[in-house]
């Protein structure tokens, strides 16, 4: 079971799987764990590669083979090599958007855009966007 998103960046349809599914007996629930990326291509789905463990890829943007992706458990924008298994690349932002408080939830939650050469993150809970340029 993924749980995840569907995005269509650069023509390509990628699906991001920001959760696994826990079963401990009778409780079910999702968390963050061994996370992927997959690519609906014509009638497959193709497994791309794995992100870090415990990465929690809320949203990406792919250009060409570098693949852009914001963690909503590290709280950055980090780059990944698309032909490479997602080889971690470099980390573009020092934890971006603040960590909220344990009681309002975990993580922080944010969409993003791209661009031309940049990347906007919309932060969810406080609705404040970030400009990112992916080229330095």
């Amino acid at each position: 079971v993924v749980v995840g998103n569907v995005k269509l960046t650069d023509g390509r349809i990628l699906i991001v799987e920001t959760d696994q599914v826990f079963n401990f007996g009778e409780l079910i629930f999702p968390n963050t764990g061994n996370n992927r990326l997959f690519e609906l291509k014509e009638d497959k789905i193709i497994k791309l590669g794995d992100f870090p463990y415990g990465y929690r890829p809320e949203d990406v943007e792919l250009v060409g083979n570098r693949l852009f992706a914001y963690s909503s458990s590290w709280l950055t924008l980090d780059e990944f090599d698309l032909d490479n298994n997602l080889k971690h690349v470099r980390t573009l932002t020092p934890q971006i958007i603040p960590e909220i408080p344990r009681e309002r939830g975990f993580g922080r939650h944010a969409s993003m855009t791209r661009i031309d050469d940049k990347i906007a993150i919309c932060d969810r809970f406080t609705g404040n966007i970030y400009i990112v340029d992916i080229n330095q």
